[in-house]
C-alpha cells in the first residue's frame, strides 16, 4: 500500500478491534492483559479502518473518507 500523497509505503493502520478480557482486568488494558490465555480477540470492525502516513501524515479511510 501506497500513500495516495506522497506515494510512500510508511504507512500505519488504525484498526477497531473488539476482544474478551476478564471483568478484573476491565480499564487496565495492558500488554500483560493482551497477553493472557483469557483473552480473545473476537473480530475488527473494517469499516472504520484509517490509514496514516508515517511520513507525510496523511490520512484517510474509515472517518477520514471524503464524500
Amino acid at each position: 500500500m501506497n500513500c495516495p500523497d506522497c506515494n510512500s509505503n510508511s504507512i500505519r493502520a488504525y484498526i477497531h478491534v473488539q476482544m474478551y478480557i476478564d471483568a478484573n482486568d476491565n480499564y487496565k488494558l495492558t500488554k500483560k492483559v493482551i497477553n493472557k490465555k483469557s483473552t480473545e480477540i473476537w473480530s475488527q470492525s473494517h469499516d472504520k479502518d484509517s490509514f496514516v502516513c508515517s511520513d507525510c501524515g496523511w490520512t484517510w479511510g474509515g472517518m477520514y473518507e471524503r464524500i
